[in-house]
This record gives C-alpha cells, sequence and structure tokens, in this order.
C-alpha cells in the first residue's frame, strides 16, 4: 500500500513537472517568437530609405524606353504634362503613386566612388516626385542577372543600393496606362430605344389603313 501511495506520488510529481516544463518551454518560444519579429522590423525599419505621404505628392515623372513622362496635379486633379488633353484616371494614378510610400532597399553597398561600374554615371533611368517639402530622385543604373537586382542610388547621395526588380517594373507604363476608359454615349443608346419604340406605332398604322380598305371593298 505503502510503495501503490509512493508511485502515486512519484507520477504526480513528474506529471507537475512535465506541466512546468510545458508552460516553461512555451514562454520561451513565445519570447523568442516575438525577439524575432522585433529584429525583423527593425532590419526592415533599416532597409527603408525613404517614406512619402502619396497624398502630398504634386508632381513626379519617370523615364522609360529613353523618353521622360511628367506628372502633374492641379486643383486636386492629375494630367500628364506631355498632353493636358488627356483624362487620366484619378484612382488608377492614386495606386501607382503607392510605389512613393515607402521605398525598400535589399541592401545598401555603402558610399562608392566608382558609380560608372554601376551604370549609375549617365544614362541611367529617373524617378522624381515632389512634395511641398522639395523633390526627391531615385537613379535606377545596371541590373545584376546574377542577383536578380538592379542597383539604385539618390541625387546627392553617394550610397549604392541594391533594389528588386520589381520596383523598376511599376515604372514601365506610358501615358496610355493612366488614361481613363471612355464611356459609351447615352444618346446613341437613346436613339436605338426610340427607333424600336416607333416600329410598332408604324406597324398599327399600317394594320388600321389595309383594314380600312377592307371594309370599303365590303361596302
Amino acid at each position: 500500500m505503502k510503495n501503490q501511495s509512493r508511485n502515486l506520488a512519484v507520477m504526480v510529481f513528474v506529471l507537475f513537472a512535465l506541466v512546468l516544463a510545458y508552460f516553461g518551454l512555451q514562454a520561451y518560444l513565445d519570447r523568442l517568437e516575438e525577439q524575432e519579429e522585433a529584429e525583423a522590423e527593425a532590419l526592415a525599419a533599416e532597409r527603408i530609405i525613404l517614406e512619402t505621404d502619396r497624398d502630398a505628392i504634386t508632381a513626379f515623372s519617370y523615364t522609360y524606353e529613353g523618353e521622360t513622362y511628367e506628372y502633374v496635379k492641379e486643383d486636386g486633379t492629375w494630367y500628364y504634362v506631355g498632353d493636358r488633353t488627356m483624362t487620366l484616371d484619378q484612382d488608377t494614378v492614386d495606386t501607382f503613386l503607392g510605389a512613393f510610400d515607402s521605398i525598400e532597399i535589399l541592401e545598401d553597398l555603402g558610399e562608392l566612388e566608382h558609380l560608372p561600374e554601376f551604370g549609375l554615371e549617365a544614362g541611367y533611368e529617373v524617378i522624381t516626385w515632389t512634395t511641398e517639402e522639395g523633390t526627391n530622385e531615385i537613379h535606377i543604373g545596371d541590373y545584376n542577372e546574377t542577383l536578380g537586382e538592379y542597383y539604385i542610388s539618390l541625387a546627392g547621395d553617394s550610397h549604392v543600393y541594391l533594389q528588386e526588380s520589381y520596383f523598376q517594373a511599376r515604372f514601365q507604363k506610358t501615358p496610355d496606362y493612366f488614361e481613363a476608359e471612355e464611356e459609351e454615349e447615352e444618346t446613341t443608346v437613346n436613339d436605338e430605344t426610340s427607333e424600336s419604340d416607333e416600329a410598332p406605332e408604324a406597324e398599327a398604322g399600317e394594320t388600321e389603313g389595309v383594314t380600312g380598305e377592307t371594309t370599303e371593298t365590303a361596302e
């Protein structure tokens, strides 16, 4: 009997120890996860080189296939500088400006003197956006085929950064991309409806005419 009581006490003690170990391990894992998330957030913050409120942007431009396209915001409406008669889809422009919300790079290669080696001396693509605080300018250099990334730099900054290719791809657009779709004219639809309504009336008139002739003949 004493042995059974002793064994039961040992089992209870072991179970209690296992429960404590479980909760202790769970708490450790939770702390480890929080630490990793904090480190990831800190690393992401270090990779952000520019942040902009898209609503504050009043103008932007970019180079694509050797052409520079400029856009300006006046009285709350966006226009393509090259053709102000073009009606732009304002929602499309606003979504596009999301590219400037947060410019996050993959790696800072540091201050480098030989910029031509990275395609950042002449002939590079230029992206600009303007707010009341001033104009930001990014230069996009050569494409590193091994890494699958672009070299970029900021105007007035000798640092060279590595940037994912999708960032450059965002600006491979002509003004037609922003052009609003033309709405179908309602007058055309209304005209077609009027013609279809008149047709039965005409047919009814012709029927009455034929009936009248038949009656006269019978008399």
